[in-house]
């Protein structure tokens, strides 16, 4: 038997208004891939301002963010199953980058810019370069004493 990440398994035969019929021990998983395709304008091209120029719009300013759920941002789930602990995995995320960012300089050694953002392809997605070489350069002394302690 084969095991789908995150799929669910129906546990009774299920049939839908429109006559599907489901039956019982059915895994049932959505195609994110095929959801972001249509939901994003040029979803293939790496922006890194997308959500920033949404929440631009008039009247979308709190949408859009990181952690809110709707029916066009489902990472988190959404609705009543949305996930409790989306809030704290943001905070540890923005933490985490900034603690990287303020102790190191990196540096991808053996790849050219292009390579990295190429990726690879792999069943309609796309992954990040697995041989990639990333360089870690200390740079504590550079951080002011004052701040040392929140950093260290």
């Amino acid at each position: 038997m084969v095991t789908v990440k995150n799929a669910r398994v129906t546990l009774q035969d299920w049939q839908f208004k429109d006559g599907t019929k489901v039956p019982k021990g059915t895994h049932i998983f959505t195609n994110q891939i095929a959801y972001q395709m249509a939901t994003f304008e040029d979803p293939n091209t790496f922006d890194p301002w997308r959500m920033h120029k949404l929440r631009a719009t008039e009247g979308e300013g709190t949408k859009h963010q990181f952690v809110m759920t709707s029916d066009r941002n489902l990472h988190f789930g959404h609705g009543k199953h949305a996930c409790p602990g989306r809030f704290f995995a943001a905070n540890e995320v923005k933490t985490l980058l900034s603690l990287f960012l303020m102790r190191y300089d990196m540096r991808i050694r053996n790849l050219s810019v292009e390579q990295v953002q190429q990726g690879i392809r792999y069943a309609n997605s796309r992954r990040p370069t697995p041989n990639a070489i990333v360089e870690f350069k200390d740079r504590t002394e550079l951080i002011p004493e004052d701040l040392k302690t929140c950093f260290l």
